[in-house]
């Protein structure tokens, strides 16, 4: 104990260097050299090192002397130093993370705050047991401390302008915290108030956050639809102080003197707190205007469609988060009002809270006591990488196995049934991860338990649940119909197995030895302790019910790690500086294992070693580096989300909870949507091939597809397809073909929007004509149709010949052609070339009557002798070069295909030549043209 409080000083105390500059103020020989020239003194940094190390050791053992000498005066006990030393870690940790640069300064200080006041009230008791005898009980002290941060924490509420509150943080929490122990001790002695009623007037305080929240969402509500305002701070104190009335009321009133207090700390005071610490750093009353055009539409959309249009989640669209998305947003409207804006992201924060008081349950359970998780929850400063992200959520399943197995009965299997379906519902790849898992685990804890699996329940609770299904698939029916029902699950199927569609082709940039560690240890280390995990239960060598529990829990999260892998090795991984999708809950499973190991000491210890053992494990096996910012509940303390809320509130009018920005609507959308207003009627709209779905919102115009961001995840030909069927010109007269100029949703992943969704392209060029550049768009219009704009720029990139980079695709489509027999092909044109040898160009015309048909592909036959060779294609209109094509050619004889009239040119002007580039040893035996009927009647009108 002494140690850790000793290092905790002295740690904090030297945080003070860490903003240190070595300046070079003068030398008396300068030295013309790269320090010199930036005026650093490397001297300086050299003894200010070894002058760091030296003071730390001799303050630590000046420190330790000092604080022996102290706490032998004080004579605590165990108990009292096991919750100092937890506090004093916390500290250290605290401090190191601020050194890394996850900044916890403030958050430290309150820390050494709690720690010196816990001194205080121990040594009080502990010399005065009779007089400070309310200080000698942990629940006690633990109210005093609670009740303080949460009134802190309502004063950041009614002073959210103040900044002399942020800057003087140390005192006002100071002063809270002895004002509150000097009331409990008041209570206590002089009104003969026994703990447990002083306890429940304490946790009044659980409501302030609850308060807050629904105080500032009243004065909104009241303002944005009453058009009149309601002083929110007097409701909050008025309504709070109603609450402390009631309260202490009651305690007099009512004849009985002891309440089991101990459980209102559980179950009310620590998740306020969580649910404060939630509120003051991701909730916002009023928040700025988002830039995002492409990521937002998911939930915006998904709004629009719901709200405007009347359609049903699922049914009539899908989003790709699925409704962890949208029940915010679906929240905020039903209670506000739908308005067209994105008022209805001020409730997103709901899915972080939802996580931590999921998380807070589970860690209770783990830790054995609710107050370690509360510390752990909001002072660990990896926490949302240690839970995996989205991940944890799947942890619903664990508990539903968990019950299962305890007794196997039509409910508890109903239960797991339900928990799947509504994480696949939450979001598909939690829902996939929980199915994929639960199917291994749950057999898994049948044979390690050798529990008998009862088949009678397992079928009863199968057929309840296919009946609700087939009943919903019914409703659905009647709603819609089946073929549209099964149309749009196909959809979303071919959406959510489209690995190909949205992955890298590389895992990594470089290979690096943390690269393997991460993509081959991790795994290894994964599975050899899931089978550790399995022969111990297996063998019941644990020693008791919570071990057990440990055990499982830690099997099941290295099981969810397993599956949920993927995302990382799809996309979201090294390629993107990340490596938290890949390895999710593994960080988790692994300290769990950890912690089985520490069953034998006292829970004050094990927390810990767990805390300190989860903190180095992310620390040394963190590969990218770390953000410099701020940890939650430092934020919390001296920057939270509600600062100057009372400034933005006391505007005259406010008609939005969106700071509107001016010059980012002129940029993005406005002339553009004036435009639609000019032109077009209300059930019209347009279409994006931009991959800019936020315009569809902005503009207030449907948006075509299943999907909120239909274009992106239009994924292959069957969604284009699928996607095609929805259009018409004479609903859709308008086209956003492309930025302006070119930005990388144009290209994305290095890949032309007009090559990766050509079918839609081909549909575009012959149907639409460029129009004009509006809000840096590149619109194009129904043919034959005018439209009323003053235009004061043109798309002159269109004209630019395009050149498309096949490279290894055009050998996959040309085995894929040669191999499918499918109707829809239709060769149109043959010929098989002569001897091509020696010639590194071949020019080979077109018929008139091919030039004229849409939808081909040039399939080549080619045998080459070489590999890592290429051919090039060149489209001419008399002798102007109006496009081409490059690829990879594979050595031997093989077949290669490119989409010919995938190509604005070949639909507007007459290409008569097409001439091969090749390698001269490279002999292009035949080439074949195949006309594509799938656009045949798939669409409702194409221009000819």
């Amino acid at each position: 104990f002494i140690v850790y409080f000793s290092l905790f000083v002295v740690s904090l105390l030297f945080l003070t260097f860490s903003s240190i500059e070595f300046t070079l103020t003068s030398s008396d020989n300068p030295i013309f050299s790269q320090a010199t020239l930036e005026g650093v003194d490397v001297d300086k940094r050299v003894n200010m090192f070894y002058l760091l190390v030296f003071s730390a050791c001799m303050a630590f053992c000046i420190l330790y002397v000092l604080s022996f000498l102290l706490f032998k005066i004080l004579n605590l006990t165990p108990r009292q130093k096991n919750h100092l030393s937890i506090i004093n870690v916390i500290g250290i940790f605290a401090v190191i993370s601020t050194l890394i640069g996850l900044n916890s300064r403030s958050y430290a200080v309150i820390l050494l705050i709690i720690s010196l006041l816990l001194l205080i009230l121990y040594s009080l008791f502990n010399k005065k047991p009779k007089l400070f005898s309310a200080f000698g009980k942990d629940t006690n002290i633990n109210f005093i401390l609670s009740s303080s941060i949460l009134l802190f924490f309502g004063c950041t509420f009614l002073f959210n302008a103040y900044d002399c509150l942020y800057n003087n943080y140390i005192f006002v929490f100071l002063a809270i915290a002895v004002f509150v122990s000097a009331i409990y001790f008041f209570f206590h002695k002089f009104l003969s108030f026994n703990d447990s009623k002083i306890n429940i007037l304490l946790s009044s305080t659980a409501v302030l956050p609850f308060l807050a929240f629904l105080s500032f969402e009243l004065y909104m509500y009241v303002n944005l639809n009453l058009n009149k305002f309601i002083d929110y701070k007097l409701l909050y104190l008025i309504v709070f102080g109603c609450i402390l009335i009631f309260l202490f009321l009651f305690i007099i009133l009512r004849k009985r003197n002891n309440y089991n207090t101990k459980k209102l700390l559980s179950v009310l005071i620590y998740p306020a707190i969580i649910i404060n610490i939630i509120l003051l750093t991701h909730y916002q009353v009023v928040i700025p205007q988002t830039e995002d055009m492409f990521e937002l539409a998911n939930p915006a959309n998904a709004m629009m469609k719901i709200f405007a249009h009347h359609q049903i989640p699922f049914i009539d669209f899908m989003t790709s988060h699925m409704f962890n998305e949208q029940w915010t947003g679906i929240l905020y409207n039903t209670i506000f009002g739908y308005n067209g804006g994105l008022d209805f992201m001020t409730y997103n924060f709901l899915n972080v809270l939802l996580l931590f008081l999921l998380s807070y349950h589970f860690f209770s359970n783990i830790l054995g006591k609710s107050i370690y998780a509360l510390l752990f929850l909001i002072s660990f400063p990896f926490i949302i990488t240690f839970l995996g992200n989205e991940s944890f959520f799947v942890v619903l399943v664990f508990y539903a196995i968990m019950q299962l197995i305890k007794k196997q009965n039509i409910k508890n299997y109903f239960l797991l049934y339900v928990c799947i379906i509504a994480l696949i519902i939450w979001r598909i790849d939690n829902g996939s991860t929980a199915l994929f898992s639960s199917l291994v685990f749950t057999p898994l804890l049948f044979f390690t338990t050798k529990t008998k699996w009862k088949f009678i329940p397992f079928l009863k609770a199968t057929a309840i649940i296919a009946a609700v299904l087939l009943g919903a698939f019914a409703m659905a029916f009647i709603i819609r119909s089946p073929e549209y029902i099964f149309g749009n699950l196909q959809s979303a199927f071919h959406y959510i197995s489209s690995n190909q569609a949205h992955g890298y082709a590389q895992l990594a940039y470089t290979y690096t030895h943390q690269f393997w560690i991460y993509h081959i240890f991790i795994p290894a280390i994964a599975v050899l302790s899931s089978l550790f995990i399995i022969y111990t239960i297996r063998k019941k060598t644990y020693t008791d019910k919570r071990s057990f529990y440990i055990l499982n829990s830690s099997l099941f999260f290295f099981i969810v790690f397993i599956f949920n892998a993927q995302r990382g090795l799809v996309r979201h991984g090294f390629m993107e500086y990340t490596e938290t999708f890949f390895t999710s809950t593994f960080f988790l499973a692994f300290i769990l294992l950890g912690t089985n190991l520490f069953h034998t000491i006292n829970k004050s210890k094990r927390f810990i070693r767990f805390y300190a053992s989860a903190f180095c494990l992310l620390l040394l096996l963190k590969f990218f580096p770390i953000e410099n910012s701020n940890i939650m509940i430092q934020n919390a303390i001296v920057s939270p989300s509600i600062k100057n809320t009372d400034v933005q509130l006391k505007k005259d009018c406010i008609r939005s909870r969106v700071l509107k920005n001016d010059s980012f609507e002129r940029a993005a959308f406005l002339d553009f949507k004036n435009f639609l207003d000019s032109n077009l009627s209300e059930s019209q709209s347009f279409i994006d091939f931009s991959n800019t779905p936020m315009l569809y919102y902005y503009c207030q115009r449907t948006s075509p597809g299943y999907f909120c961001q239909n274009l992106q995840n239009t994924v292959d030909d069957y969604l284009q397809l699928q996607l095609l069927k929805h259009f018409d010109t004479r609903k859709f007269p308008v086209v956003v073909f492309s930025s302006y100029p070119l930005g990388w949703f144009d290209n994305t992943d290095g890949v032309s929007n007009i090559m990766r969704y050509y079918l839609i392209a081909e549909y575009i060029f012959t149907n639409y004509r460029p129009f004009a550049i509006i809000n840096n768009k590149s619109i194009w219009t129904k043919k034959n149709t005018s439209f009323h704009w003053n235009i004061s720029e043109t798309d002159t990139l269109i004209n630019n010949p395009p050149f498309f980079e096949y490279k290894k695709a055009a050998y996959y489509w040309g085995t894929h052609l040669t191999q499918t027999n499918a109707p829809f092909y239709q060769n149109v044109y043959y010929k098989i070339l002569g001897n091509t040898n020696n010639q590194d160009k071949i020019k080979i015309p077109i018929p008139k009557q091919v030039s004229n048909i849409s939808n081909l592909f040039l399939l080549l036959s080619i045998n080459t002798p070489h590999e890592k060779h290429t051919c090039c294609l060149q489209l001419k209109n008399q002798e102007h070069e109006t496009g081409g094509f490059r690829f990879d050619l594979i050595k031997g004889k093989q077949d290669y295909a490119i989409r010919l009239s995938n190509n604005y040119f070949w639909h507007n002007s007459e290409i008569d030549t097409i001439i091969i580039e090749k390698n001269k040893e490279t002999e292009i035996k035949a080439i074949k043209i195949i006309k594509d009927n799938r656009l045949e009647n798939q669409t409702s009108d194409i221009y000819r």
